[in-house]
């Protein structure tokens, strides 16, 4: 008994555990791969295998903070000063984020992931809300519909604005709600997680792939990314925690650090790499 509630996790334990790996995915990306594959091309050998394997622990982030939006989502007073807080920390951390991948203060192709941890708020959000409409609750096919379209365009939204995770990052919120909603087995809950995001990484592949096409000099990327994308298989292992989940609240951190951490280690990171490294 004793040792079973030993192997519980909270909510605050759940969130430091996204932090951890977040960070070491992150170290691994900014430092490693931006920072000394670039500076010092011969110790790429060396030093690529230590960033593939530090970024395929890093995959166990995502779907932790996935599943901690859907349950903010569940339990939170205000559902729109929820989706303030995500957008005025999606604000406060979209210059840190073009600096510490890229060594400039804006850069429009790729957002950072509260972006796109909005999008599938708002896309959670308004499916709840086409859900709790009695007049179309009558007509399940117009139901099933219209949540299609609203699913589409979330998708369609990420990969557009071209945020971290695309399209995956808003499927990935989805599957954690259906998950953490049908109150699903872990095999039953791994098989959908699985399969789903396969099908949503061949779907955005399929999508992205005349951008590498009719762009060359993008195919070396193209490949490193390959190697990093498949290490999303590792992502399976972030239903481990989540199944350890209690439901408790557990000892939480201060607020500072929940809303400080991720623009603050992403300017230490990018300071580190652009001003010592290169």
């Amino acid at each position: 008994m004793n040792q079973t509630k030993n192997m519980q996790l909270s909510w605050s334990q759940l969130k430091l555990i996204a932090y951890i790996t977040m960070l070491i995915d992150h170290t691994a990306h900014v430092l490693l791969q931006n920072g000394i594959m670039v500076t010092y091309p011969e110790c790429s050998p060396y030093v690529k295998p230590v960033m593939i394997l530090m970024r395929g622990i890093g995959r166990i982030a995502f779907p932790i903070f996935s599943f901690l939006l859907v349950e903010g989502l569940i339990h939170t007073r205000s559902r729109v000063k929820y989706l303030l807080r995500i957008l005025l920390l999606a604000i406060i951390s979209e210059p840190v984020f073009d600096y510490a991948n890229n060594g400039v203060f804006y850069y429009a192709d790729y957002q950072n992931v509260f972006i796109t941890l909005l999008i599938a708020a708002t896309t959670m959000c308004v499916l709840s809300l086409i859900e709790q409409n009695d007049r179309l609750n009558k007509n399940i096919y117009v139901l099933y519909v219209l949540q299609g379209i609203v699913v589409i365009a979330g998708c369609f939204l990420a990969e557009f604005l071209k945020v971290d995770y695309g399209m995956s990052g808003i499927i990935i919120p989805l599957i954690m709600g259906v998950i953490r909603r049908l109150k699903l087995d872990s095999s039953s809950a791994f098989a959908i997680y699985f399969v789903a995001t396969i099908i949503a990484r061949v779907i955005r592949n399929i999508v992205n792939a005349p951008t590498y096409i009719l762009n060359p000099g993008m195919w070396y990327e193209k490949y490193l990314m390959y190697a990093i994308n498949n290490l999303q298989i590792f992502a399976i292992l972030a239903l481990i925690p989540i199944f350890m989940y209690d439901g408790t609240k557990g000892k939480p951190m201060p607020k500072a650090v929940y809303y400080l951490f991720y623009p603050v280690h992403l300017s230490i990171l990018g300071l580190i790499c652009y001003q010592l490294i290169r």
